[in-house]
């Protein structure tokens, strides 16, 4: 079984190009394309693209150390903690950058991550790698992961906030919308108290049948 986990709103309670706008005193440009990517109202690439613009010239070490000024989300411990208890794969899975993913994973102990990396050179930011992770890449990136792993997509769940997590999250079994973002009011099952462990009792519901369906196979 496969729990897929957005990263910026989700796993963590803020977003990366926010906060290096405070830094930079560029937040309200940033800020401003942050929230029109996330709540689906421009092309999240060209967003990508338009806010690593704003950064080139930046210090990646700087990156980094603003990085870690953004904290997990409440109850992200708990609720990874549980989804390892059951037996299932937690993975992030998001459009975000490596500079916050892969220190949120090794701090969570989740070891497949998939996101989006900044190009440098003598230390500073100069570009964004292509092609870059979309929504759909997302939805196309949990496919995969369940056809290497051999777990149906049915067993697999997702956890997203924004726009570019819809497709990744219908694509699951159990798709979970965290927080209040009208993009994802549609879904069956959302979690808008803001503690993440509050998706646990999905989760657990979610997984558990599945080893429950697949036990008298297994007798």
């Amino acid at each position: 079984m496969i729990v897929a986990f957005d990263l910026e709103g989700t796993l963590v309670d803020g977003e990366l190009f926010p906060a290096i706008g405070e830094e930079l005193g560029i937040g309200r440009q940033l800020e401003a394309l942050t929230a029109q990517a996330m709540d689906g109202r421009i092309d999240y690439a060209s967003s990508v693209i338009r806010r690593v613009d704003l950064i080139t010239g930046t210090s990646i070490d700087r990156i980094k150390e603003i990085s870690r000024s953004i904290p997990l989300q409440r109850g992200a411990y708990e609720t990874v903690d549980t989804v390892k208890s059951l037996g299932a794969h937690p993975v992030i899975i998001t459009g975000g950058f490596a500079e916050l993913a892969d220190r949120v994973a090794e701090r969570l102990g989740i070891d497949y991550v998939a996101c989006n990396r900044l190009i440098t050179e003598d230390g500073v930011v100069t570009g964004v790698q292509t092609p870059i992770l979309t929504g759909e890449d997302k939805r196309d990136r949990l496919i995969a992961l369940s056809k290497w792993l051999g777990v149906p997509l049915g067993r697999c769940a997702a956890i997203g906030d924004g726009s570019n997590d819809v497709l990744m999250l219908r694509a699951a079994g159990l798709g979970i919308g965290f927080g209040d973002r009208e993009c994802i009011q549609g879904l069956d099952h959302i979690v808008k108290t803001g503690n993440l462990a509050d998706a646990v009792p999905l989760l657990w519901t979610h997984l558990t049948k599945q080893k429950w369906v697949e036990s008298p196979a297994q007798t």
